[in-house]
């Protein structure tokens, strides 16, 4: 049985803000970021790891964050996914997959709290509805569902155009007509960086 899984050095590709300098900057300027982020989702659910045997999977996703840096909070959108693969052979309803799939396709919207801290440093407090299609053994299979996400972590912006962040994620998941397991939910790590794209002060 071969597990296909996506390497940890890509949760790395976003590390190369930490090594930049940022003057703390008070003024009050518009956000629209665009927000890319990678890391690792931890299923909560013993039926996901025994059936997919793997504690861990990839997660991506892009989204935008909208507000100002004044603003005590930010609505926030993203669009993500991740995927387990692994080389098998299962039968339902006397069908044959040679290959077994997990995926949860997800949209989320909520809202961000970032907390100021000194030389342009922020402690972020994230809620969220996310709308979920998932899949256990075959893409062409999906259900839906809703979740909601809580989150906390650390944010730098340095720059008004670029901030990078680290979250620390828990997301609530439950499906009501899943054949082998209903629990999607489960702690994330993402590293991502964010893009304004509306950086000029208001006057």
């Amino acid at each position: 049985m071969k597990i296909t899984f996506t390497k940890w050095p890509i949760l790395f590709l976003f590390f190369t803000p930490l090594f930049l300098h940022a003057q703390t900057d008070t003024s009050k300027f518009d956000i629209w970021d665009l927000t890319l982020e990678s890391g690792v989702f931890f299923p909560r659910s013993d039926g996901f790891k025994d059936l997919y045997h793997t504690s861990s999977s990839f997660n991506w996703s892009i989204g935008m964050q909208f507000g100002t840096s004044k603003s005590d909070f930010l609505p926030w959108i993203k669009f993500g996914q991740y995927r387990s693969d692994i080389d098998s052979t299962l039968t339902v309803d006397d069908e044959s997959f040679n290959a077994l799939t997990a995926r949860r396709i997800q949209v989320a919207v909520g809202l961000n709290h970032p907390v100021r801290l000194p030389d342009n440093n922020f402690l972020q407090l994230k809620t969220g509805v996310s709308f979920n299609l998932v899949s256990e053994f075959s893409t062409d299979q999906q259900e839906e569902a809703v979740g909601f996400i809580m989150a906390v972590g650390y944010m730098r912006r340095i720059s008004r155009n670029i901030t990078y962040y680290l979250d620390f994620n828990y997301d609530y998941l439950k499906t009501e007509d899943s054949l082998f397991f209903n629990d999607w939910g489960g702690f994330l790590i993402n590293m991502g960086i964010g893009i304004n794209l509306m950086g000029k002060p208001k006057k």
